[in-house]
């Protein structure tokens, strides 16, 4: 369930060579590994390759580490191709580019060694103030869905949620209504009627996981209704596990379990963040700030 940065307790040769180091930060193991923007493309390679045989050969449970990448609009990483953003592919209204599109992101991230990728974005934007409108498909949900949904199959390489030979899996964000906050102001809260909520803001994501069934959906920093999504299981188990089917894994966004102590203050610190995040239905976190030991993405 614990997600480390790359560049936290930096992933190097000086560390993977040096086996009391290694003891002490992946002894018991790690889900999941955030990317290392700085490294080319051979150091990535052979990092992860000595870090995956540690894991297999020299801890209790031998299981391999998941390594996360960005891939909003290409690999977030040197010396790799990059595409218009998403409301500029989304002009297209063209299913069958978009999935060739991100088949050949997918398979450049797998050759560096990826496995899950942080994207796509399938927000329904409301509000063009926000500052992240970039990053969304625009304001229809049945488009939203539909591009999303061949992003997705061309991330996963198929349309069943198995991730076909050089390909990714692909984590849907952020769930749910962070496109419409108060004032367009980013991780402001979502407060509007239950019923544009399931037109606008929901209906993209079922469309996808409908369509694609992508292996990982991420929990989005605003409160729905005065509750935030990390902490929401109504949100994450009632309508996205009861309701929709979803059998893949919830991801927190970055330092999302942190704010419920320390920005929605209705939790008392970082342990009692993180507990209330998984009775919630967040399943893994990917990055916290303190000490914890358990890490929250982004």
């Amino acid at each position: 369930m614990q997600t480390n940065h790359a560049n936290v307790s930096t992933l190097t040769e000086a560390i993977l060579t040096n086996s009391t180091k290694m003891d002490s930060i992946y002894g018991n193991g790690l889900g999941m590994i955030n990317p290392a923007f700085d490294a080319t493309k051979e150091q990535v390679i052979n990092r992860h390759n000595a870090l995956q045989q540690y894991l297999k050969t020299k801890t209790r449970l031998g299981i391999p580490v998941i390594f996360i990448d960005e891939a909003h609009h290409g690999l977030l990483a040197r010396e790799t191709t990059v595409f218009p953003h998403s409301i500029g592919l989304s002009c297209s209204w063209d299913t069958v580019l978009l999935r060739n599109v991100y088949n050949y992101i997918a398979r450049q991230s797998a050759i560096w060694g990826t496995n899950l990728v942080l994207t796509p974005v399938v927000d329904v934007c409301r509000d063009p103030r926000w500052g992240r409108t970039g990053e969304t498909l625009g304001e229809d949900p049945f488009l939203t869905g539909s591009l999303g949904s061949a992003m997705v199959q061309g991330f996963q390489g198929s349309q069943d949620g198995s991730i076909a030979p050089g390909h990714v899996a692909a984590t849907l964000k952020h769930f749910a209504g962070y496109g419409q906050t108060e004032g367009g102001v980013n991780q402001a809260p979502s407060n509007y009627s239950l019923r544009t909520f399931w037109e606008a803001h929901l209906e993209s994501f079922r469309i996808c996981i409908q369509n694609a069934k992508p292996a990982a959906i991420m929990a989005s920093y605003n409160e729905i209704d005065g509750i935030p999504a990390h902490a929401n299981s109504w949100l994450l188990r009632d309508v996205l596990r009861g309701e929709w089917g979803f059998k893949g894994v919830v991801v927190s966004d970055w330092y999302g379990i942190d704010q419920l102590w320390n920005k929605h203050y209705i939790a008392a610190n970082e342990p009692a963040a993180a507990l209330k995040a998984f009775k919630a239905g967040v399943t893994l976190t990917s990055r916290m700030a303190g000490t914890t030991g358990i890490s929250s993405n982004s």
